[in-house]
């Protein structure tokens, strides 16, 4: 017979008391069941302790474990007694810290003696230390064979092992903060489950997707076979492995030293986060536009890379993460940010995906490597968004060159056309605007991707003006023949972006300007030293 010889109404909540009594009186046997608030502050811990492992996992994957975790903050675990009883002989500090710190709300009377006997940290301290130390063991092990692979230069064996690794520093963890490791094989799906315990964990990794990781990802491209290319650029990608598993040793090292002092003083451990800027770099004006931002779109992290005076007008050049931000909302939220300010405020937005950011490092790494850092860092939606996996050693000269030698012959073989067209015989100037749009986009993404080593998408064309600015802020001295067009300049040149059904006239005015400008960018971009080695024809746009 079952009784609960404590009360359940320890537990304070209506909806696990009646679940639990419900538990008791079916068919399932329970031995003991325990309930801590001393582990965190922000968490509640259920501790069910079952004689079969079948009514076990019957019982986890019931509706009210995970409603039980989401509307009452109350983590439920289930254990089997063999298992527990042999934790604890091997000095797993997570059981010895439940129940050395857990009331006992219920214990089936059939059993005489309860689970855990009583120790002191004297006593416990030797198992401690010897299943800490059997973890560093096995660990140095598995990693010396991981340095091993590589100073063989087989990526495929490298990546093997680092797996291994992974999954031992995985199963570590999840011992250590939920009792029990998973069996699933899928170390995303592993990784992916201990971030709602462990939120640090996401600050390692960069996902791929919604349920996978950039790193394993790119292990199961090596396994099926990769090209030649594919292995140079695991090569440069091996310290990010080497910097994703020291981030997990060091979450395990952490882990161990707070379960000791629980242990110790049974103190509830702090767990909540909070997101903590620089104070001493306030900027109201900076302030507001944040706010603006993120009141209008869900924005994971915001730097500012750039502060540029000018006269009275100052300019801010701001970096947003975050997905789905459209060219058009740049825009528009340009136009928004300014009109809850003032005219002498601009600001130079540029937004990309943290998966497209990492795709991209093979060129534009100089770029967001420079950016991304705690220093320009003016808001985080929470404090655990994780960095790119930065290339070491990076070397996207390659790469770089070959695009760069075909942005400028596009945009060579623009100006030379805009040239024919203003001093064709026939006067047929139709097509000309769009065909200087065209022009403008890309000396623009040419000249940013020449001195940034970063390709902007298709932003408005203010933006990639200010883009060569950033670049070369003496640019500015070719802004007056901007002024001298008739029409307002960057207006024009975002309107003929799209095809219109019209006849292009022009005075002979505009087309001068237009020329001019030609002209005068084509020769900006000459001057460019990374350039001089693109072999083009040596005659000049005139």
């Amino acid at each position: 017979m079952k009784n609960c010889n404590q009360s359940l109404s320890t537990i304070q909540n209506e909806f696990l008391q009646g679940i639990l009594k419900q538990l008791i009186n079916e068919h399932y046997i329970i031995r003991e069941i325990l309930f801590n608030t001393v582990i965190t502050s922000k968490h509640k811990y259920l501790i069910i302790c079952m004689e079969y492992t079948a009514d076990m996992e019957v019982l986890r994957k019931q509706p009210w474990v995970e409603k039980a975790f989401k509307e009452y903050q109350v983590k439920v675990f289930f254990f089997y007694t063999t298992r527990l009883k042999q934790q604890l002989s091997l000095g797993q500090p997570l059981f010895e810290l439940y129940f050395k710190s857990s009331t006992v709300v219920y214990r089936n009377e059939i059993y005489k003696e309860p689970i855990y006997q009583q120790q002191d940290w004297k006593k416990f301290k030797k198992k401690f230390n010897t299943y800490e130390n059997g973890f560093y063991h096995d660990h140095d092990l598995l990693l010396s064979q991981v340095n091993s692979f590589m100073s063989e230069n087989s990526s495929l064996s490298v990546v093997l092992a680092f797996e291994k690794l992974l999954a031992y520093d995985l199963e570590y963890l999840e011992n250590l903060h939920l009792g029990t490791s998973s069996d699933k094989k899928d170390l995303n799906k592993r990784i992916k489950a201990l971030s709602l315990h462990i939120p640090e964990i996401q600050k390692i990794f960069v996902t791929q997707h919604s349920d996978s990781y950039y790193l394993l990802s790119l292990c199961e491209e090596v396994k099926k076979g990769s090209t030649e290319d594919d292995t140079i650029y695991i090569d440069e990608m091996y310290q990010a492995f080497t910097i994703a598993e020291k981030s997990l040793y060091g979450l395990i090292q952490e882990r161990f030293e707070k379960l000791k002092k629980l242990i110790k003083s049974s103190i509830p451990e702090q767990d909540e986060f909070e997101i903590s800027l620089d104070s001493d770099k306030k900027d109201e004006i900076l302030e507001k536009a944040v706010k603006i931002i993120t009141d209008n779109k869900e924005i994971e992290e915001i730097y500012i890379y750039n502060k540029f005076i000018y006269g009275e007008i100052t300019t801010y050049y701001l970096l947003l993460i975050g997905y789905n931000v459209s060219n058009d909302f740049l825009r528009n939220i340009r136009y928004k940010i300014r009109s809850k300010t003032t005219k002498k405020y601009d600001f130079v937005i540029i937004a990309h995906d943290r998966q497209w950011i990492q795709k991209k490092l093979f060129i534009h790494q100089g770029f967001f490597e420079k950016i991304i850092q705690i220093k320009n860092k003016i808001y985080e939606s929470n404090p655990f968004h994780p960095e790119p996996h930065w290339e070491y050693p990076h070397d996207g000269s390659f790469g770089f060159y070959q695009t760069l030698k075909s942005f400028y012959g596009i945009t060579d073989k623009c100006a030379r056309q805009i040239t024919q067209i203003i001093e064709s015989v026939d006067k047929n100037h139709q097509g000309l605007p769009y065909l200087f749009s065209l022009f403008f986009l890309s000396f623009c993404k040419t000249y940013i991707f020449a001195k940034l080593f970063y390709e902007p998408h298709y932003l408005p064309s203010h933006f990639l003006w200010k883009l060569c600015l950033y670049a070369n802020p003496e640019l500015k001295k070719v802004e007056y023949q901007f002024d001298e067009f008739r029409l307002k300049f960057f207006t024009f040149l975002d309107h003929n972006r799209t095809l219109h059904h019209r006849a292009d006239i022009f005075e002979k005015g505009d087309l001068d300007t237009i020329k001019s400008i030609t002209v005068t960018l084509m020769n900006e971009l000459r001057l460019l030293e990374n350039l001089k080695s693109v072999s083009y024809s040596n005659e000049s746009v005139e």
